[in-house]
């Protein structure tokens, strides 16, 4: 199925005035929130250098049409911006975007991004022997803090000998490293199992009407 033959039809005039039939592009269906937690419908998936939606559907679907059921089972409305960076793709971009900043810099783009610091990080990681868990919460700090703040480690020894450790640590994070984690963030996608392609596009089908 097409996604696009999907989209209902509406009624515009033309630069002449006349009166033409075009599709809806403003239509959006989404997924429940339920639905997107449910482990049964869903597997996660890394995506992997070279991954397109359509190469992706091809493999798991077999069918590159369904390269939608990717971008609408994790609400990708723009996939050119919401889609993980290529290596080659990344480097462009970086170029591209911090070039006059390193040309005032009189540096090179690379060295400039690797060196400037985008922002400061304060980490506090919480430890738990009762479950073998941790917790770790990152929040931004500015450069004051940074530079005041010394890393600590602390534990706490409970009657039913628990031990809970808290360290505080921090980290300076470079414009560099800042870009790839944004990039990286969108490589976790979760995909709608095969067996249930077909229900899925019945119901886009029906909402779409």
């Amino acid at each position: 199925m097409q996604y696009f033959n999907t989209l209902p039809l509406i009624t515009q005039t033309d630069l002449n005035g006349n009166y033409i039939t075009v599709s809806n592009l403003l239509t959006r269906a989404y997924l429940l929130p339920s639905l997107q937690k449910n482990i049964m419908l869903f597997y996660q998936y890394n995506i992997q250098e070279g991954d397109t939606p359509e190469n992706m559907s091809y493999r798991y679907y077999n069918d590159m049409y369904r390269y939608w059921l990717i971008l609408y089972a994790n609400n990708i409305i723009d996939p050119q911006a919401e889609w993980p960076l290529t290596n080659q793709q990344f480097e462009i971009y970086i170029n591209d975007k911090y070039a006059a900043d390193a040309a005032n810099a009189s540096s090179p783009v690379l060295a400039y991004t690797l060196s400037t610091i985008h922002h400061y990080e304060q980490i506090i990681t919480t430890s738990d022997t009762s479950n073998l868990q941790e917790q770790v919460i990152t929040a931004q700090i500015d450069q004051d803090t940074y530079n005041s703040l010394m890393p600590s480690t602390t534990s706490m020894t409970f009657t039913n000998g628990t031990v809970v450790t808290k360290k505080i640590d921090k980290n300076a994070v470079s414009i560099y490293n800042f870009e790839v984690k944004e990039n990286e963030s969108k490589r976790v996608i979760q995909l709608i199992k095969d067996v249930y392609a077909s229900d899925a596009e019945k119901q886009l089908q029906s909402l779409m009407r």
